[in-house]
C-alpha cells in the first residue's frame, strides 16, 4: 500500500498542477486573442495611411513640392511595419496557446480516475491505521504524504531548470545576433556600404525571428517557476518575463538604423540572460537541498517499516 499511496499522490499533484497550467493559458489566450483583435485594426489603419502617402494623390503632390513626402513616407512604413510585427508575434502566440492547450487537455485525459484511485487508497489508509493503532504506523503514512510532496518539488525544479536552460540557449543566440548587427552597425557608421548595411538589416531580422521564440520559452519558463513556488519559496523576479518582446520590438522598429537601438535592445537581452542565470542557480540549490531531504526521509521512512 505504501508504493501504491506514494504513486497515487504524484498523480495527483501532477494532476493538478496540469489543471492549473491549462487554467493560466486559457486566461493568457483570452488576453492575446483580444489583443490580437486591437493589433490587426491598428496594423489595418496603418496600412491605410501607407497607401495614401505612396498614391499619387494632391497630398501626396504637396508633400512631394515641399519636399518632405520622404520622410513622411519612411515613418509611415516604420510605423506600419511595427504594427504588423506586432500582429504577426500575438497570431503566433495565439497559435502555440492553442496547441498548448490540445496538449494539456490530452494529458489530462490520462488522469480521470485518480480521485477514485485516492478515495480506495486513503480507505485501505484508515482501515491500516485502525489496525495498528500505534505511533509508527501514523508516522509512517504522514512520512510517505510528506516524501510524496518533496518528490512532487523535485520533479517541478527539474522541470523549472530544463525550461531556464531552453530559453537561455535560444536568447544567447538572439544575443550573438544583436552583437554581429551591433559591430556591422560600428563598420556601417564609418562607411561600410551597402553589405555593411544589408548584413546589419539581417542579423536585425535573424534576432527578431529568435524573439518570438524567446518570448513564448519565457511563458513556459514563467508556468515552471510558478509551479515550483507553489512548493518552496522562490523569491525571484519574472516581472519582465512577459513584456521582453514588446520591449524589443519598440526598441528597434521605431528606428532600427540608428545603432543605439542595437545596443538598448542587446543590453536588455544581456539583463535578461543575467536573470535566468541567478534562477538557475537558486533552482539548482533548491534541487540539492530537497534530494538531500529526500533520501533522508527514505532513510527514515525505511527504519519505520522495519520497526514495524
Amino acid at each position: 500500500m505504501n508504493d501504491e499511496l506514494m504513486e497515487v499522490s504524484l498523480k495527483l499533484r501532477e494532476r493538478d498542477r496540469l489543471r492549473n497550467n491549462l487554467k493560466k493559458n486559457r486566461d493568457v489566450l483570452a488576453d492575446k486573442t483580444k489583443k490580437l483583435t486591437e493589433c490587426g485594426i491598428i496594423m489595418e489603419k496603418e496600412g491605410k495611411d501607407l497607401k495614401k502617402y505612396e498614391s499619387l494623390s494632391l497630398t501626396g503632390l504637396f508633400h512631394t513640392i515641399l519636399g518632405n513626402k520622404e520622410e513622411q513616407l519612411e515613418k509611415e512604413r516604420q510605423e506600419f511595419l511595427a504594427a504588423k510585427l506586432k500582429y504577426d508575434e500575438t497570431k503566433t502566440a495565439v497559435k502555440d496557446l492553442e496547441t498548448g492547450i490540445s496538449g494539456l487537455i490530452k494529458e489530462l485525459a490520462a488522469y480521470g480516475e485518480v480521485d477514485d484511485q485516492y478515495n480506495r487508497i486513503m480507505r485501505a489508509k484508515e482501515t491500516y491505521i485502525i489496525e495498528h493503532n500505534d505511533e509508527n504506523s501514523n508516522k509512517l503514512m504522514d512520512l510517505i504524504e510528506e516524501l510524496a510532496g518533496i518528490r512532487s518539488s523535485i520533479k517541478e525544479i527539474k522541470e523549472a531548470m530544463s525550461a531556464g536552460h531552453l530559453v537561455k540557449e535560444k536568447l544567447q543566440q538572439m544575443i550573438g545576433s544583436l552583437e554581429s548587427a551591433g559591430n556591422w552597425g560600428t563598420w556601417d557608421m564609418l562607411g561600410g556600404g551597402f553589405l555593411a548595411t544589408a548584413v546589419k538589416h539581417s542579423r536585425i531580422d535573424d534576432a527578431r525571428s529568435l524573439a518570438y521564440d524567446v518570448q513564448k520559452l519565457l511563458r513556459e519558463f514563467r508556468y515552471e517557476l510558478e509551479d515550483v513556488d507553489a512548493y518552496i519559496e522562490l523569491d525571484v523576479n519574472i516581472g519582465s518575463f512577459e513584456t521582453f518582446a514588446d520591449y524589443f520590438f519598440d526598441g528597434l522598429i521605431s528606428d532600427w538604423i540608428v545603432q543605439s537601438r542595437i545596443n538598448d535592445s542587446l543590453n536588455n537581452s544581456l539583463m535578461m540572460r543575467d536573470n535566468i542565470d541567478d534562477i538557475l542557480s537558486r533552482l539548482s540549490r533548491k534541487l540539492d537541498e530537497a534530494q538531500k531531504k529526500s533520501v533522508s526521509m527514505e532513510q527514515e521512512k525505511k527504519h519505520i517499516i522495519e520497526e514495524l
